[in-house]
């Protein structure tokens, strides 16, 4: 199978393909050196440093040879006469700041299970930014899977599903008319008020990144809709435009709801994502407030990180492995035996993981 091998993130696994593109194409043969990484890094729009990464992995593979201060050659092993052609492409569709298998713990989840999937196929695997989608060279694409795809960018998946079939993982989509594997947004939503009422909480923060997600979509209207069938004194939601973090203005505004009066005041936040949970925790830690005695913060997503925050996040697990291998396979099926009548829908269960920042309301509030 010809896919980015274990070290590869998508921006070096561009570089792997621009080389064996020149290669293709007739523009490098066995042999011949390679232009310089400053140059590479120009002509594919990477850092140097990521085309001295690709490299380095490429000389693993046996691709191409690096010799000390002579420079890197194309091997016999890169020529595509001597290698056999890959009869299927896919491609992969991602946010561009999802950039890296190793530094993002949601896109290595999801491809961990996309290379188990596809392990015995013989195909070759393309990394596209969803940005940069209008210049991509698609044509000779059997199928693609579309990692967690904007909201922005839908119309323009459903004009590439009419030219082959897109299988959407990360994101519910089949109301798009795309087939989709996603997790369960609806039940940790509706789950964590109701978790928090029970321990007597009263008045909770909804706290959401990035709007043109799909997935932030639906968990800000299950938690909305899990709030007003609750018995809340109060209730709130703030929403992020960035994923990563909370911008100023949003972060002044958690924190203005954290300073109200201890009568008024929110005695616990659900946060749509993790970074998010993050934020909530920095809040409580600015203004001098206890987690989970003065605070209580339920997480979405559970990277490693999610274990070492202190205290320990509790907060839901998406299945990102089980869900890019079920895509995956989904895809294949799809490309073998045609597609079905109706797009696929198929949500993974979200398990709840308990650790350390949920407790009971204090009784003397």
């Amino acid at each position: 199978m010809q896919l980015a091998m274990r070290g590869y993130g998508s921006r070096a696994y561009r570089v792997r393909e621009w080389v064996l593109e020149q290669a293709r194409l007739g523009r490098l043969r066995a042999g011949d050196r390679l232009p310089a990484p400053h140059l590479i890094a120009q002509e594919v729009g990477v850092s140097t440093l990521t085309v001295q990464r690709a490299l380095n992995q490429m000389a693993q593979e046996g691709l191409v040879v690096r010799r000390r201060r002579a420079g890197t050659f194309l091997s016999h092993a890169a020529h595509p006469t001597l290698r056999p052609v890959a009869p299927l492409r896919l491609a992969l569709l991602l946010p561009k700041s999802m950039g890296d298998v190793n530094a993002d713990f949601y896109l290595g989840g999801l491809y961990q299970g996309i290379q188990q999937a596809l392990a015995e196929q013989a195909l070759l695997l393309t990394w596209y930014d969803y940005e940069a989608l209008h210049q991509a060279e698609l044509d000779t694409m059997a199928g693609a899977l579309a990692i967690a795809p904007p909201l922005s960018r839908m119309h323009e998946l459903q004009q590439l599903n009419a030219r082959f079939p897109i299988t959407v993982v990360g994101a519910a989509a089949a109301s798009w008319g795309l087939d989709s594997v996603a997790c369960d947004n609806e039940t940790p939503m509706r789950e964590s008020v109701q978790r928090l009422v029970q321990l007597g909480h009263r008045r909770i923060i909804g706290l959401f990144a990035d709007l043109d997600a799909l997935d932030t979509q639906e968990r800000l209207q299950a938690f909305c809709r899990a709030a007003s069938e609750a018995s809340l004194s109060a209730w709130y939601t703030l929403c992020a435009y960035d994923t990563f973090q909370l911008e100023p203005t949003l972060h002044q505004q958690l924190l203005n709801l954290l300073r109200l009066p201890v009568a008024l005041r929110p005695t616990a936040v659900v946060a749509g994502g993790f970074y998010m949970a993050m934020g909530a925790l920095q809040a409580a830690h600015a203004l001098g407030l206890r987690v989970p005695e003065d605070l209580s913060v339920i997480g979405f997503d559970d990277p490693p990180a999610a274990a070492l925050t202190a205290p320990p996040l509790s907060t839901y697990r998406q299945p990102l492995q089980a869900m890019g291998q079920r895509a995956a396979q989904h895809l294949l099926q799809v490309i073998q035996n045609g597609r079905a009548p109706e797009p696929l829908l198929q949500r993974m269960p979200t398990p709840y993981i308990e650790r350390r920042t949920v407790a009971p309301i204090v009784t003397s509030r």
